[in-house]
């Protein structure tokens, strides 16, 4: 059974490309474009694992894995563009 990983970012084409990335690898990619929406396709899609952005629309990424852990032990990664500097 394929293991199904959810995208949640803002960014068009930093969603396409990951999604492009891990369909190659062979995984089942559902993909949302900002916090509210993702929060919904988690509940309805039960990933085994979710990439979130940071910075999102309507629901930013802290919140989103923080209402997931509440609810769930699936595996997080954060993606942030946000750089630091000197």
């Amino acid at each position: 059974m394929k293991q199904r990983i959810l995208v949640i970012e803002d960014e068009e084409n930093i969603r396409d490309v990951c999604r492009r990335y891990m369909e190659r690898e062979g995984y089942i990619v559902v993909t949302a474009t900002d916090g509210q929406e993702g929060w919904e396709f988690f509940q309805l899609h039960e990933p085994d694992l979710v990439v979130v952005d940071i910075m999102m629309p309507k629901k930013d990424g802290y919140q989103l894995c923080q209402d997931i852990c509440q609810q769930s032990d699936t595996p997080i990664i954060l993606l942030t563009a946000r750089g630091g500097g000197a």
